[in-house]
């Protein structure tokens, strides 16, 4: 029936973009109705677990996930995971955007893994933006890079040092792995068959991010809203285990959370759906206790909280950033009130990846393997090696 369908369409003479995006839908909606996993063992399941845990163990400083720059965020969810649809939420103008583009940013300048010979292996990363250009874009990053406020950079009223950073900043973003696409009314058809091209043409892709939710259309006709909107989160979700990426989807609240005495946000804050936080893995919420109009330090006002609402494999908290408005970007909360001067002062090839704190060397955590001078054996062999019941 498919088929049937696909190939009337064309005879019809409908363009042929138009025709191809039928055919990827049509065939799309089929694969995922027949979605089926076959039955296996629980032996068989158990065994690949325990081997993920092997190969972690064996080594421990490999990257397996995307790492997330913000300690909190990072210690709870240790990274983002593949096959894991992240939902960000805030109410409007709250840094949904400008957090996507955090993750993005440092995942894609990350030289954290590395190739079989030891070069560096930076994420690639592809971004689908129905609100802002990519220029727009562009211009949220190189100022977060090269911390130069946003306002002078539209201006054009930058300083000698600032150009420099700006230049700096510029080269580094030309040299990443990240693709942007601006179209202002795609599908998730659409977003899936465009990850599996440039999946297929970069020989991988590690994280998607779109922006945002509410402006997306399901490609199916439909009067329901809320129907429209669990069909666009259930084939995210699906084209998140198909890419085998993480995808992070930008989501609008509705206005009841202004209604509350406590602002808090909830998960029965998520505008028009409730499916939503259904097919998430993760749901985020950016909350931010004081307004600019409150009577209250400035510091205080950039004083921002990420409620980790849900979280399918883990725990869930809350964790403090801050706000740098004029940087467009969030960073850990400072222990260290100079932070402004050594951010200005570091040199241009550190001046992305700035982190705030202290910058003494944190004591490396005892290497167990060492410890038991075991090498790079299996588990099994490790339990021949030693019965230390201490160690064990």
């Amino acid at each position: 029936a498919a088929g049937s369908r696909i190939a009337d369409n064309a005879f019809e003479g409908d363009p042929g973009d138009n025709a191809l995006e039928l055919a990827e839908s049509e065939i799309y909606s089929l694969s995922e109705e027949r979605d089926r996993s076959s039955l296996i063992d629980i032996k068989q399941a158990v065994g690949e677990a325990v081997e993920q845990m092997e190969y972690k163990f064996a080594h421990p400083k490999e990257e397996l996930n995307i790492p997330i720059k913000y300690r909190g965020l990072n210690y709870i969810l240790n990274g983002f995971h593949r096959t894991d649809l992240v939902l960000i939420a805030a109410r409007p103008g709250q840094g949904k955007t400008s957090i996507g583009m955090n993750f993005i940013t440092d995942a894609a300048l990350d030289s954290g893994r590395k190739t079989a010979a030891g070069a560096a292996d930076p994420y690639k990363c592809a971004v689908f933006s129905l609100e802002m250009s990519a220029v727009q874009l562009a211009n949220r990053m190189l100022s977060s890079i090269a911390k130069v406020d946003m306002g002078k950079m539209l201006k054009g009223t930058l300083a000698p040092d600032e150009w420099k950073r700006i230049a700096h900043a510029r080269k580094r973003l030309s040299d990443a792995r990240i693709y942007i696409d601006d179209s202002s009314l795609t599908t998730p058809v659409e977003i899936l068959s465009k990850c599996r091209r440039l999946k297929r043409e970069l020989g991988g892709l590690d994280l998607v991010m779109v922006d945002y939710l509410q402006l997306m259309s399901s490609g199916k006709r439909s009067d329901n809203r809320q129907q429209e909107v669990a069909d666009i989160t259930r084939s995210m979700k699906i084209a998140a285990k198909e890419l085998n990426v993480p995808i992070l989807l930008l989501s609008q609240m509705s206005r009841e959370v202004e209604k509350r005495n406590t602002k808090e946000p909830q998960m029965s804050d998520l505008r028009e759906s409730g499916a939503i936080e259904q097919d998430a893995d993760i749901i985020m919420f950016i909350y931010r206790p004081h307004k600019e109009t409150d009577n209250v330090s400035d510091e205080e006002k950039s004083r921002v909280e990420i409620h980790i609402a849900k979280h399918r494999n883990g725990t869930t908290g809350k964790v403090p950033l801050r706000w740098r408005g004029s940087f467009v970007s969030f960073e850990d909360v400072d222990t260290r009130p100079d932070t402004d001067q050594r951010a200005a002062s570091a040199p241009p090839e550190n001046s992305g990846r700035f982190i705030m704190g202290d910058e003494e060397e944190e004591t490396p955590p005892e290497d167990l393997r060492a410890k038991m001078n075991i090498g790079t054996g299996s588990v099994e062999e490790i339990l021949k090696v030693s019965d230390d019941d201490d160690i064990i």
